[in-house]
Parts: structure tokens; sequence; C-alpha cells
């Protein structure tokens, strides 16, 4: 059984859509005048729900059937959740398209590790964007990681008693991590390590250009920040 599919029934606990990144993707959706969104990589949906209290047409896709069972049942008749990857994307979307904006947060993208994953799911994006449509993406600043040769996540302990913890392994495969989480406590023993692609700042941009994304915009975390070598997070705006 996948870890997502047994951390389902703790992830909004451990994953809490913060104000700060309510706030950043609502500023911007608003700013472009959306009204279809789709979230690519949806978890329990709990950003599908704030847009849809907000009156955004939104769709969900998500790869972890556990998952996207939350984030259905959350949504009801307020919108759609997909059960499939980003790998088939326009297969699965394509008759709900177009989308104004599309938001791939969380790590997703670093969780292709397949050759040619990474392009593949970003020309489905494209694809499934309105002309001048919005993709915003998110991911652990993989650079600093890779120069520091670490990465700094503090254990999270819930009221029930359960702890989270996670790191990553380096190991010698080229461009991979190990992302290790482990969640114990009475009752709960999870722990597994799936690989990661570290995608830098670089290398995410030039695959966007190369997906035919343009006015690419970096930020470091949700307060809107400029990127830089040492933010926590690589945030990426493009226009299709």
């Amino acid at each position: 059984m996948d870890i997502y599919t047994r951390l389902a029934p703790h992830y909004d606990r451990l994953f809490p859509v913060s104000d700060a990144q309510a706030a950043f993707v609502g500023e911007r959706l608003a700013a472009l005048g959306a009204r279809r969104v789709l979230d690519a990589g949806c978890g329990s949906g709990r950003h599908l729900e704030l847009l849809a209290l907000r009156g955004y047409d939104v769709v969900g896709l998500e790869p972890d059937a556990a998952m996207a069972g939350l984030a259905a049942a959350r949504l009801g008749a307020r919108g759609q959740v997909l059960t499939a990857g980003l790998e088939d994307a326009v297969g699965a979307l394509a008759p709900l398209a177009p989308f104004d904006a599309a938001l791939c947060l969380g790590n997703t993208l670093a969780h292709l590790v397949t050759p040619g994953a990474l392009a593949a799911a970003l020309a489905a994006l494209a694809a499934l964007l309105t002309r001048d449509g919005l993709l915003v993406t998110q991911t652990v600043n993989f650079d600093r990681v890779l120069t520091a040769h670490r990465a700094d996540f503090p254990e999270r302990r819930l009221a029930d008693g359960l702890a989270f913890t996670r790191d990553y392994t380096f190991t010698h495969a080229p461009a991979r991590l190990g992302f290790r989480l482990a969640l114990t406590g009475p009752g709960v023993a999870l722990e597994d390590t799936i690989p990661l692609v570290p995608l830098t700042r670089d290398e995410q941009s030039a695959a966007l250009r190369a997906a035919g994304f343009r006015r690419i915009e970096a930020h470091g975390d949700w307060d809107g920040a400029a990127w830089s070598a040492e933010a926590p997070a690589t945030i990426l705006l493009a226009r299709r």
C-alpha cells in the first residue's frame, strides 16, 4: 500500500494549508480574473475546498485513490475530483478543459521520477490551460537542499501523541533523493522512503519554457519574497 494511502486519514493535520499560502494563491487568481481552476496533485482537497468556497469552479486531479476519495467527499457537489496522475492529465481532463489556472503544489513535480515525465506533465498542463492561463508550481527549494546536503524538517507532534518526521537520503542514483516519511505513536507505525527528483529552480524554469510557458516569476515563500538560494521553497508562476 502506498505511503500516501496510509497517511490519508492524517494528511490534513500533517500538511495544513497556511493562511499565507491561501492568500498568495487567492490574490493571483483574483488578479487573473480566473473562474475555472485545476489543482493537479490535489491531495485531500483542502485547496479545492477553499477555492470552491470563494466561488471558483474547481477540478482536482490526484493519483492516490484514498486521497482522491477524501477530496471528493470534501467537495461534494461543489467540484469534481478525478483519480489519475499527471501523465494521464490530458486524457482525463480534456472534456473539462480549458482552465484559467492550474495549481501544482506540494512537491508534486518532484514525484515525477520516470524519464520524460516532467516534460509530459507540463505539456499536458499547458494544453489544458486557456491562452495566457496561469500555472502555479511549488516545491521545496532543492537548490538549498543539494548545496547543504540536508533538509531541515522539524518534527511535528500532533495532539493525539503522533510524531511525524521527514528527511532526505542522498542516494548514488543520478538526480534522485530518497524521501523518508514516518508517522509513529499510539496505534500507528507508518514509515516509507520514496524517490524524488530534486528539481532546481533553473531546471524547473527550463522545463516550463520547453512546454511553452512564458513570463516565469519566482518566489521563495508564500509571503511573496523573491526567490533566493536560501529560500525555503521554489514557487514559480508561469503564463501559457
